[in-house]
This record gives structure tokens, C-alpha cells and sequence, in this order.
């Protein structure tokens, strides 16, 4: 995740997020949801602090090259999150390259064939992005 006010914002458009979930002491989906905040960022969970973890707040033009990759289709990570950072990062001027599949969902890392148990097709439309990432390095003298 790259914007977790993104984040926020997107899992409290569901009006179920203010439901009490059963066994956590009488707490809703939306406290649940700031309580983990709050532990991610070490403090209150606050639209400044939010923005302040956020790494679009903290491009710079020493960065080094980025290179990013997200499917269309994460309801975890959304894509939508990147286009802001990849903004940023032209305005900066730091070199970047970003890749938004059509499908992938979320969690496929390296799409390797430890992850691929019924996530073939997905696999597949992913798949390449470790190749891309390689040459992007290397193109970087990185790798």
C-alpha cells in the first residue's frame, strides 16, 4: 500500500464499516480499521499524519528510480493509488516506470509457482513483471 488515507477513504464508503463486529469488545468496522491505522503510522491516525506517512509526501529529486506495478483489478492495493505517487515523482524528476495490469488481484508476488494454486490465469496476466522490473534496473546500472 502506498496511500493509506487512499485506503481509508476507500473502505469507509461501505456503510457496513459502522457495523459492531462481533468479539472485539463492542468496536466497529471503522474502529477496527483505525485502530490498525494508528498502529501502522505509531499514533493517531489523523489526516495529517496519514498524508505525512503517505510516500507521495516524501519524493524528493535525490530518490532513487522506482519502478511500481499494480493490477487493475486489487480491491486490497488499489491501482488508483499509484497515479498520484507516479505524479509526484515526474514532477521531481525521478526516474520511474509504472505498470498497471488488466487482472492480477493482490498478493501474487513474483507470481512464482508457490502462489499459483488456482491463480493461473491471474498468474499469467502478472507475470511479467519481474522481467520488466530486471530491465528497469538494469537500464538503471542497478542490477
Amino acid at each position: 500500500m502506498i496511500d493509506l488515507a487512499f485506503i481509508r477513504d476507500i473502505q469507509t464508503r461501505d456503510p457496513r464499516i459502522d457495523l459492531r463486529v462481533p468479539k472485539t469488545g463492542g468496536k466497529t468496522g471503522r474502529d477496527l480499521l483505525n485502530d490498525f491505522l494508528s498502529m501502522v503510522i505509531g499514533g493517531e491516525a489523523t489526516d495529517e499524519r496519514l498524508t505525512e506517512a503517505c510516500p507521495t509526501a516524501q519524493v524528493g529529486s535525490a530518490m532513487p528510480p522506482v519502478f511500481m506495478w499494480a493490477a487493475a483489478d486489487d480491491a486490497t492495493a488499489p491501482a488508483a493509488q499509484l497515479y498520484p505517487f507516479a505524479c509526484r515523482l515526474a514532477e521531481e524528476g525521478v526516474v520511474h516506470e509504472l505498470h498497471v495490469f488488466d487482472r492480477g488481484g493482490h498478493g501474487l508476488s513474483t507470481a512464482a509457482p508457490q502462489v499459483e494454486a488456482g491463480n493461473g490465469e491471474l498468474m499469467e496476466a502478472v507475470r511479467p513483471w519481474l522481467g520488466l522490473a530486471l530491465s528497469f534496473l538494469a537500464r538503471q546500472g542497478i542490477a
